[in-house]
C-alpha cells in the first residue's frame, strides 16, 4: 500500500489538529483508515437493528444518524487525502 504521511501544521484547519493527533507517524493514513472501516463495520453489523434507532434522549441522534454523518466525514477526509499529492505535484 502507498505511504502518505499525514500533513504538517498548516496544511489542515486549526479544529482538524484533535484528529491529526491521534493518527500515527507512520506513513500508514490509507491502511489505517482501511483497518477503521473494517473495526467499524464489524461492530455495527453485531447491532441489531433496533439498537441503530437507539436515541439516548429526546431529539438526539440515532445511532444510524451518527454513522451516516462519519460516512459523509470520511468521505470527505477521503477526498482530501486523495487531493492532497496532486495538489502537491507528486503524482
Amino acid at each position: 500500500m502507498r505511504l502518505i504521511q499525514k500533513p504538517l501544521e498548516g496544511e489542515y484547519p486549526p479544529y482538524a489538529m484533535m484528529y491529526i493527533k491521534l493518527l500515527p507517524d507512520d506513513g500508514k493514513v490509507l491502511q489505517h483508515m482501511h483497518d477503521n472501516f473494517i473495526a467499524i463495520k464489524k461492530l455495527i453489523y453485531s447491532l441489531p437493528e433496533e439498537k441503530l434507532y437507539f436515541r439516548y434522549a429526546e431529539g438526539k441522534w440515532s445511532i444510524k444518524e451518527v454513522l451516516v454523518h462519519i460516512v459523509d466525514d470520511e468521505r470527505i477526509f477521503a477526498y482530501r487525502l486523495c487531493a492532497l499529492p496532486v495538489a502537491n505535484n507528486k503524482i
